[in-house]
């Protein structure tokens, strides 16, 4: 499908209106190494202190990251772990793109909704203890405490319910290997950190987030959220992300890897006509 045969179908999409500042949805309170934060177009080094808000990309890197206050959660994030966070009314979700999450409820905190997504499937964790795990091959789920509630989407929402010490693996087509306790290849390849309860760590209000720019984003650091395993809204990504078309590499690449469809068409064709008007 060509730009030009799309004119039509991009008359309502043209006058999409700007995206809303989303509430903040928690804080680092632990970070080993700086972590890496996507917000709005511009990559930043993300340090102990800083307020996350929904719409926030980030990657852990070599090192752990801790973050408190999430829907009444403390959350863990083992080295190598990219997540995206959504809020959406009362409900917080967590895209776990890949790596290991570890949750934990906080006591006398006011039940709040967390879901969390993995590539084909929709878990429910509100007020849960546990570990979830995220790679190519699937995720595996450990509850600790509480109640997860799962949902296959490629299964036409098949629903599983884990419990307290409960564990199951999703892979490939197969149905899910609840045995009871977790495997011992998930136990040797669990984060240290995990087997012990997650720290409450004090963070002190600054007068802002101790956020360090690094540079504005490449297609590179954004492709985890635009071509990852979690499916997203793309009509979003593609309007957050259209001020970077002025940057000829990133803009090759969306062509390249994009060209044809509908959210990154439109994208194009209001970045080439603002163009053909200056």
């Amino acid at each position: 499908m060509n730009r030009i045969s799309l004119l039509v179908l991009l008359v309502g999409v043209l006058n999409v209106p700007p995206l809303l500042a989303a509430p903040g949805t928690g804080v680092i309170t632990v970070a080993e190494q700086p972590a890496r934060l996507i917000r709005a177009t511009t990559l930043y080094d993300a340090a102990a202190g800083t307020r996350l808000q929904g719409s926030d990309y980030l990657a852990s890197g070599s090192a752990g990251v801790l973050l408190d206050q999430l829907a009444g959660t403390r959350v863990a994030l083992g080295p190598g772990t990219r997540i995206y966070l959504e809020r959406k009314g009362n409900a917080t979700r967590i895209a776990l793109l890949e790596g290991w999450l570890k949750l934990q409820p906080l006591k006398g905190a006011r039940p709040s909704r967390l879901l969390l997504s993995t590539a084909g499937l929709e878990l429910d964790a509100s007020q849960a203890a546990g570990v979830i795990h995220a790679d190519a091959s699937g995720t595996e789920v450990f509850v600790e405490d509480g109640k997860v509630s799962v949902l296959e989407a490629r299964h036409d929402n098949r629903k599983t319910e884990l419990t307290r010490e409960e564990y199951a693996q999703f892979k490939g087509q197969a149905a899910p290997a609840a045995i009871g306790r977790p495997s011992s290849e998930f136990i040797r390849a669990m984060p240290a950190a995990f087997f012990d309860p997650l720290p409450a760590v004090a963070t002190g209000k600054g007068a802002g987030d101790p956020l360090d720019k690094v540079r504005e984003v490449s297609f590179a650091d954004v492709s985890p959220l635009l071509l990852g395993p979690v499916k997203l809204d793309s009509r979003a990504l593609a309007l957050r992300f259209s001020p970077r078309l002025s940057d000829p590499a990133f803009r090759q690449a969306i062509v390249q890897r994009f060209g044809g469809t509908l959210p990154w068409e439109a994208e194009l064709y209001r970045f080439e006509r603002k163009g053909a008007t200056r």
